[in-house]
């Protein structure tokens, strides 16, 4: 069967169209809207602006999704409508205005479908994973491919510009202000015997960073992403470098503005818990969610 989900995000939206056979799926086609709904939130309120914007995005995906004869369709949303004040209004806007019932992700949800989704294509047994979303970034602590600790923090890439950045590109000095208040948020967690290593990231902005990277090193492909290789283009990009920003603008050019902000959280989660590696998975919350929700919802 075919099956559609919409990832309804703070600073994406993405409609993704799977066949699913058995316990096994693979996309068929993506498509993805750059609508920034995080811009539109003011005192922890979403505006009536970004909530058209939001659902002229979701009816025109559902036209896409009907215009293919798919009926399970099914839309969920994470920290752009969790972490404001009028979540509740917004969803029934929402609803009116398209007819669509959205799935509102707990910030526990949204990690462990992180996770789940991680996991389908990494064989890591223990670990840490981390996803730097538009306005949120979750973590999840797992041993033995079990989740021990799953949490999601109220900071993105697009959170964080909006919070600390005065123009397109952030300032030295505002990049150590996003430091500062990443690290105060982190939780303390124990290691053991520090056996941790490598981390597992997923989600938009990671993978951002990789194609950066890829494209810095004229490389095809990568595995791991070291510490070293990350911190490198970071330095370049906060030295103003215009070979890097072109490489921006080639490479990733709707994330102009967030990726440092979104590099400066991730550099300071492997500081703050002592990583040396990153492993980028393809796989996420997209994927988590089609599992949980359509092949374990099938299995029973």
């Amino acid at each position: 069967m075919n099956i559609a989900i919409t990832d309804l995000g703070s600073n994406t939206v993405r409609l993704s169209i799977y066949e699913v056979k058995g316990n096994k799926f693979r996309l068929l086609m993506s498509k993805k809207e750059m609508a920034s709904l995080a811009g539109y939130v003011e005192n922890a309120t979403m505006s009536i602006d970004g909530l058209r914007v939001a659902s002229d995005v979701l009816e025109n995906f559902k036209n896409i999704v009907e215009h293919f004869n798919i009926t399970d369709f099914k839309v969920f949303a994470t920290a752009s409508l969790r972490n404001i004040k009028n979540s509740d209004a917004c969803l029934e806007f929402i609803k009116q205005k398209t007819g669509i019932t959205i799935d509102l992700l707990s910030g526990e949800e949204e990690a462990l479908l992180d996770f789940k989704g991680a996991l389908l294509n990494q064989d890591v047994k223990d670990g840490l994973l981390v996803d730097i979303g538009g306005g949120s970034t979750e973590l999840v602590l797992f041993d033995q491919k079990k989740s021990l600790m799953a949490l999601s923090l109220p900071f993105g890439s697009l959170s964080l510009y909006r919070e600390f950045v005065s123009n397109i590109i952030a300032k030295e000095k505002e990049l150590d202000d996003t430091r500062k208040y990443v690290k105060r948020s982190l939780p303390a967690i124990s290691f053991g015997d520090d056996q941790f290593k490598t981390i597992i990231g997923v989600g938009g902005s990671i993978r951002a960073m990789r194609k950066l990277i890829l494209k810095s090193e004229k490389k095809e492909s990568i595995e791991t992403i070291t510490y070293r290789q990350i911190d490198d283009v970071y330095k370049d990009l906060t030295r103003h470098s215009d070979d890097k920003f072109k490489l921006i603008l080639k490479t990733i050019p709707e994330r102009i503005h967030t990726i440092l902000p979104g590099m400066t959280t991730l550099l300071t989660i492997m500081d703050f818990y002592h990583i040396k590696a990153l492993k980028v998975s393809n796989f996420g919350v997209r994927e988590g969610y089609v599992y949980s929700r359509f092949i374990e919802r099938d299995k029973a």
